[in-house]
């Protein structure tokens, strides 16, 4: 019996202390998204305005899966990668506020470890994650009753495919041969180089 009487006490316990880590984690959570979804200051180690570390180590891990799931199976070099990464922070930083807000929070989410694991199945951090590991967790969001995970998935795939296709020396890759010579000779904005 004292057994039993002890197990109770714990479940009660349990039960009661429950809703305070809850509270407390929602807590250190908001923090973190209040802290970190401003855009980061120019002189940066990494030199983004946007991104942090955490953020460019995902989509290190994750932009290669998401360029060879999506257009074609192909290995990006890590100088194509680093570009990529750069365009897509220079691209979050022209977001609206708002935009940015969300973006920063989604990166939050998946740079905490514990949330991170609970909403993707990924466990390791982004460079540890195997591409396997990548594709079932964007499989899990594109395939979620969830419209946040949804939601997610496309805004995730679109900025990586969009960023890495909209880079002109990758038209070729995805079959576009480019725009018409007319619409080239009279737009300036295709005799720019490409900042990276």
């Amino acid at each position: 019996m004292t057994d039993l009487t002890q197990s109770r006490r714990q479940f009660l316990r349990l039960s009661l202390l429950t809703p305070f880590a809850i509270s407390a984690s929602s807590a250190y959570l908001n923090g973190c998204a209040a802290t970190t979804s401003q855009p980061a200051k120019p002189d940066s180690p990494a030199q983004y305005y946007f991104l942090d570390e955490e953020a460019a180590d995902f989509w290190r891990a994750v932009l290669a899966v998401i360029v060879s799931r999506e257009f074609h199976p192909s290995t990006l070099s890590n100088e194509e990668i680093e570009r990529s990464i750069a365009r897509i922070d220079d691209g979050i930083r022209h977001f609206s506020p708002a935009n940015r807000e969300k973006m920063g929070d989604l990166f939050n989410i998946l740079s905490i470890t514990l949330t991170r694991g609970l909403t993707t199945g990924v466990w390791r951090s982004w460079p540890n994650a195997d591409n396997d590991d990548i594709r079932a967790f964007l499989d899990s969001w594109r395939d979620s009753s969830f419209q946040t995970f949804n939601q997610g998935f496309i805004a995730l795939v679109q900025l990586g495919a969009l960023t890495y296709y909209g880079a002109s020396e990758n038209w070729a890759k995805s079959g576009y041969p480019g725009p018409p010579q007319a619409l080239k000779d009279a737009l300036p904005q295709f005799n720019q180089e490409v900042a990276g």
